[in-house]
């Protein structure tokens, strides 16, 4: 008895695709895709602020190192620490963004110039649900490339704090 393997196999039939498969397939390749996009806007937002971060710390330290920062608020420009600049980043490090956006058409409420050609320009912002106001960052880089955010968890008066005690502490009204 001898068995023939081929005996099964049909010769001329044709095969069908299977619609099942093609559904599991999209709905693998969708579920790939919501997964995927959010983990790479995330990676983008996180690269943006450390980026962001890095640039700022730079000319926190320049302006340490060069006793070259000066505040505009009021009208009125004064020399501040090397010790308030620092003060300010660590509370700028200390966030997480909010929402990135332009800055508001008004002039800032305060404008740290750390005299590397950057500046930080602060303004006391109402949020996105507009129940809330947050503290909005602009910052410019030597290079002249900005970028700013808002935050929640910043409040001007925060800022102005640090501010008023390192006038107190005697700092010379700026050239």
């Amino acid at each position: 008895m001898e068995r023939d393997l081929y005996a099964v196999v049909r010769r001329g039939s044709t095969h069908r695709r299977d619609w099942r498969m093609w559904a599991a397939l999209c709905l693998v390749l969708a579920l790939a895709v919501t997964t995927l996009v959010p983990i790479l806007w995330s990676a983008h937002y996180q690269l943006r602020y450390r980026d962001l971060l890095i640039k700022l710390s730079r000319s926190t330290s320049y302006a340490y190192q060069e006793d070259s920062l000066t505040v505009e608020r009021d009208g009125e420009t004064r020399s501040a620490s090397g010790d308030c600049g620092y003060q300010i980043y660590t509370l700028v490090a200390g966030i997480t963004p909010g929402r990135w956006r332009k800055p508001p058409e008004e002039d800032p409420a305060v404008r740290l110039c750390y005299g590397d050609g950057s500046t930080l320009e602060l303004w006391e912002v109402s949020l996105k649900n507009g129940s809330s106001h947050g503290l909005f960052l602009w910052y410019t880089d030597p290079q002249g490339k900005s970028d700013g955010y808002d935050s929640k968890l910043l409040h001007l008066s925060g800022v102005e704090q640090i501010l008023n005690w390192d006038a107190k502490l005697g700092q010379p009204a700026a050239p």
